[in-house]
């Protein structure tokens, strides 16, 4: 596995502009039963790819933002986020985990 940054496809999926969470590059991110992405909460569905950024117009900043994070917070002028994700099942990506307070076993979650 080589170090470079991933040179695949992102495919673009929506944000609901009313999710409260904060989204970071980087984040795994998961198909809700709605249409839209949002942060993977662990344990729950499969994962449908990494977080890669989004772009959506700001009313707090008045204009079209390209941000490598969707904030949560700020007020979305057309209500549509669209946000990159790279999905392609034949990436291969080196993370690091935490470990359970008191457990001496790695925290994991299946990325399959």
């Amino acid at each position: 596995m080589e170090g470079a940054a991933p040179s695949s496809n992102m495919t673009e999926y929506f944000i609901a502009y009313d999710n409260t969470n904060i989204i970071y590059s980087g984040d795994v991110v998961v198909m809700l039963s709605t249409g839209y992405i949002d942060e993977l909460a662990p344990g729950t569905t499969p994962p449908l790819g990494i977080f890669m950024g989004c772009e959506y117009i700001s009313a707090s900043q008045g204009r079209l933002v390209f941000s490598p994070q969707f904030p949560g917070a700020d007020q979305i002028t057309n209500g549509i986020v669209k946000a990159r994700v790279l999905d392609d099942p034949a990436l291969q990506f080196v993370v690091q985990t935490g470990w359970a307070a008191g457990s001496p076993i790695p925290a994991s979650q299946a990325m399959v």
